[in-house]
């Protein structure tokens, strides 16, 4: 199954609808070099922000885009204490 186009006035105005978009970064294998190329992508693509691992926050920071992360990622198992450590760190 494949999406419909999009009507030609969202076309027309793909960075007001990109705005509206995180960019998901989460993939584990995913070096620091390959998020900061991935990041810079974002900042083309004028989306709202990207979401990123907490161990690549710092990298990302560097680029200069709008920055999510998450904690308890990707199962959300831990215990509370230790979701809000990651918060925290």
């Amino acid at each position: 199954m494949t999406n419909p186009p999009l009507p030609a006035a969202a076309q027309n105005n793909a960075p007001a609808y990109n705005a509206l978009l995180d960019y998901n970064l989460l993939r584990p294998q995913w070096t620091e070099d390959q998020v900061v190329d991935a990041c810079e992508k974002a900042l083309t693509l004028a989306v709202n922000c990207v979401i990123v691992r907490p161990c690549d926050v710092d990298a990302a920071a560097r680029t200069g885009v709008r920055i999510g992360s998450v904690c308890g990622w990707p199962f959300g198992d831990q215990t509370t204490g230790v979701q809000l450590n990651e918060a925290r760190d």
